[in-house]
């Protein structure tokens, strides 16, 4: 909780400050790699249409998830720590 104020506290000063929880994409992105040093690590598209992204530091652990939209926002919807990449095995192997 106290990482995800901070982001915001952080990103409230940004020009296209859009609400509480939501950013244009580059601020956010680049906000995350100076602050937590995360990079994207994982993308998929919702069923619904955006674009939902995982950016990870995999030396610390910490972790976002993000929803982009058409628009060009970007939000945050879940952060914290302890990531873990889980091994996928194929079924069909």
């Amino acid at each position: 909780m106290i990482r995800a104020l901070a982001l915001v506290a952080g990103l409230m000063s940004a020009p296209a400050f859009a609400g509480p929880t939501c950013y244009d994409r580059q601020s956010l992105v680049s906000q995350l790699a100076a602050e937590w040093g995360e990079t994207v690590q994982w993308v998929g598209i919702d069923q619904d249409g955006p674009l939902i992204e995982i950016h990870v530091n995999r030396n610390t652990g910490s972790f976002t998830i993000t929803v982009l939209f058409p628009n060009g926002m970007m939000c945050v919807t879940a952060s914290g720590n302890s990531f873990e990449a889980l091994r996928v095995l194929d079924p069909d192997a």
